[in-house]
């Protein structure tokens, strides 16, 4: 091969490389962008369906926790059953991944057939299906629930 052979096959195979990084370098996930309409179910050991969370914006906080921006979670039975048993949303909230834990500081709105519930400043437990709100609780009941509050 001659000298001239050589550089030509020498600069097209470094132009090759350069375009291979440039587009690696672009298709790369960004962590510090949001990621846009977003979906998380979630299953239990028998592989049913548990939460299916779905959300408008992501961002990545840390290995931990995810903020995320107009929320809305399905609840289900977890026996294989397509129909909701309860739906939760708020505006603003964070997942915290290793506990399954959500929370937020503005208003949730939690609501099935039997019951409607909002409040201020609050905690859903996944795994103990645990909401928690510390401010300005307001439940509306829809069914007779029995002598269990006196």
């Amino acid at each position: 091969m001659n000298q001239r052979r050589v550089s030509l096959l020498f600069l097209t195979l470094c132009g090759a490389i350069t375009v291979a990084t440039i587009a690696w370098a672009q298709s790369e996930i960004r962590l510090e962008e949001p990621v846009e309409n977003f979906r998380v179910p979630k299953f239990n050991e028998e592989g049913y369906r548990e939460w299916h969370l779905k959300a408008a914006q992501g961002t990545y906080i840390n290995n931990n926790e995810v903020l995320i921006n107009d929320m809305f979670i399905r609840q289900f039975a977890g026996d294989g059953s397509s129909e909701a048993i309860a739906t939760l949303e708020t505006a603003q909230a964070t997942y915290y991944i290793d506990s399954s834990m959500i929370a937020g500081p503005g208003e949730i709105l939690a609501q099935s057939e039997q019951f409607k519930l909002t409040g201020l400043d609050w905690v859903w437990q996944a795994k103990e299906n645990r909401l928690t709100i510390n401010k300005k609780a307001k439940v509306i009941l829809f069914s007779e629930i029995g002598s269990i509050i006196e």
